[in-house]
């Protein structure tokens, strides 16, 4: 009976890297140093972490419990919607000098949604680092670019809705510097009977990022909202 139970150990040795290749213990990823050196067009890992209702911090979730854009769109997306929504230049066409400066650099090799190495602390107080699809990079001014285009269904919304009426916020690092905004807003609604005829809720579908920059390292970081 030994040489069974040898050779049973043996298969499940031998089996355990394609469980790890597959996904079920998947690799983290590891985060960008703070204060580390960057040459000019080197890529600045957006980090997402959570999300939650500002008046009660301790409650928090995945930044992805809410269905934001996981992948970032092409090149030909991101021309297509350029065309659409920037402003025209002397051929019909979107401007130049923005086309020009969107247009640098998009690789759209980013994904979201997947998780970090994190410190035990970090774990304790609930935080939850994850990978984000956006493509930014060391001292590029980039004026406009598109993230990703989706349609949502009733489900989406209906998170999204939820999540905006809690006043929820998401947290973002960029290396170990935080970032907070808020998810949308809304308006004309009753303090004690909520949605009323003519009230309106807003997503913010527009993320402004400004990072500001010492001796080739980023030390600081900020991110504003936008409605339209």
């Amino acid at each position: 009976m030994a040489p069974t139970r040898f050779l049973s150990s043996l298969f499940l040795l031998s089996s355990l890297p394609s469980v790890i290749e597959g996904g079920f213990f998947k690799k983290k990823h590891r985060r960008q140093k703070a204060g580390m050196k960057h040459a000019e067009h080197d890529a600045i890992h957006l980090v997402v972490n959570k999300v939650g209702p500002f008046n009660n911090p301790t409650e928090t979730y995945r930044y992805y419990s809410l269905p934001f854009c996981h992948k970032h769109a092409d090149e030909d997306e991101h021309k297509a919607a350029l065309e659409e929504d920037m402003p025209l230049g002397n051929d019909g066409g979107a401007d130049d000098s923005i086309m020009s400066a969107t247009q640098r650099r998009i690789k759209a090799d980013r994904v979201g949604a997947e998780k970090h190495k994190m410190r035990l602390g970090e774990s304790i107080v609930g935080d939850r680092r994850e990978t984000s699809p956006y493509e930014l990079s060391f001292q590029d001014d980039i004026e406009w670019r598109l993230l990703c285009k989706s349609t949502l269904g009733t489900k989406e919304l209906t998170k999204f809705k939820e999540a905006i009426h809690n006043n929820y916020f998401f947290e973002m690092f960029i290396e170990d510097l935080p970032m907070w905004g808020y998810i949308g807003d809304f308006e004309d609604e009753d303090a004690i009977l909520g949605e009323m005829e003519g009230s309106h809720t807003f997503l913010f579908p527009h993320l402004h990022f400004k990072v500001g920059t010492n001796n080739a390292q980023i030390v600081s970081v900020t991110v504003t909202t936008e409605r339209d």
